[in-house]
């Protein structure tokens, strides 16, 4: 995945709320599903669901008459590349297949990405680190000193994130909301900072 790759499954979706994203992750996540669902999913009434139901149609990216289905085009992009899951009673939530493009935007932006998510997620306590594993499989935690960094690293070696991949470990984890903020974070990173 690359940073065109990423404004493809961002697709459009630039100045609208941030519960559109997060929508489009229930949808990716659980392929077809209605409005009552994706309201309680993401713990919005049904008329807010409804409204973002009508965006997510009129952009393409879902379809269906009662149960709504996320295009089979986005599926590709999103099946098993964002995965959060259980680490030492914390949440870690990682994006597979990084190219050295998005990597060297991490390692440059870290804090940047930080505030992306941040701004996106709405609370400024929820990340605990951002790093990546680079293509030869070492982690990579910018910004963070010796001494953590080390415990980290043991930590993180109790999974197996692959090369390549983004992670986020998470102070306080919301479904759907901190996946979203990932991709939204790394889209920021390429639209704004990404090389001429």
């Amino acid at each position: 995945m690359n940073c065109k790759d990423l404004m493809r499954i961002y697709r459009g979706l630039a100045g609208e709320d941030f519960l559109v994203l997060a929508s489009m992750i229930v949808y990716l996540t659980n392929k077809c599903i209605g409005r009552v669902r994706l309201a309680k999913e993401l713990g919005i009434t049904e008329r807010k669901a409804r409204n973002i139901i009508d965006i997510l149609t009129k952009k393409e990216i879902i379809y269906g008459s009662i149960n709504k289905c996320i295009v089979d085009e986005l599926m590709k992009y999103y099946v098993d590349m964002v995965n959060t899951r259980e680490l030492d009673n914390r949440k870690i939530t990682f994006f597979k297949v990084i190219d050295q493009e998005i990597a060297s935007l991490i390692e440059k932006h870290v804090v940047d990405l930080r505030d992306y998510i941040i701004l996106a997620i709405k609370d400024p306590y929820a990340i605990e680190i951002i790093g990546y594993v680079d293509d030869k499989g070492e982690i990579r935690i910018p910004g963070v000193p010796v001494e953590y960094y080390e415990e980290y690293e043991k930590l993180l070696y109790t999974i197996d994130l692959g090369e390549n991949t983004a992670f986020i470990i998470w102070r306080k984890y919301r479904k759907y909301y901190c996946e979203a903020s990932l991709i939204y974070g790394l889209y920021m990173l390429c639209s704004r900072h990404k090389e001429a």
